[in-house]
């Protein structure tokens, strides 16, 4: 089935009824549906890698990845909890992106 394919049976969902072809019908829904799924999830997966590249490029440390962020989910520049996915100016990597300790 192609991804075109998919997007019209999607779209003509409720002019699909009951009738001798229902089990066909529901099996092209599954698989219709099946890969609407798989594809968004990839749609995702590169948008994030491209904002994962974007924000090393441009040297943006996420809260969750900071040496300021205490295990409470505490920031002790701004001494309030902070969001994992925040970031600030004063955003230093506690680990570099082969998982070792230290700076880039």
């Amino acid at each position: 089935m192609t991804r075109e394919e998919a997007i019209t049976i999607i779209d003509n969902l409720h002019l699909i009824g009951c009738g001798r072809n229902q089990h066909e019908n529901d099996l092209k829904i599954n698989i219709a549906l099946d890969m609407a799924i798989e594809s968004l999830q990839k749609d995702i997966e590169r948008h994030e890698m491209v904002i994962r590249a974007s924000e090393r490029h441009l040297g943006i440390v996420r809260c969750k990845d900071c040496q300021h962020r205490s295990s409470e989910g505490w920031c002790d520049v701004y001494i309030q909890p902070r969001v994992e996915t925040d970031f600030c100016n004063h955003g230093k990597r506690q680990c570099n992106y082969f998982g070792e300790r230290g700076e880039l």
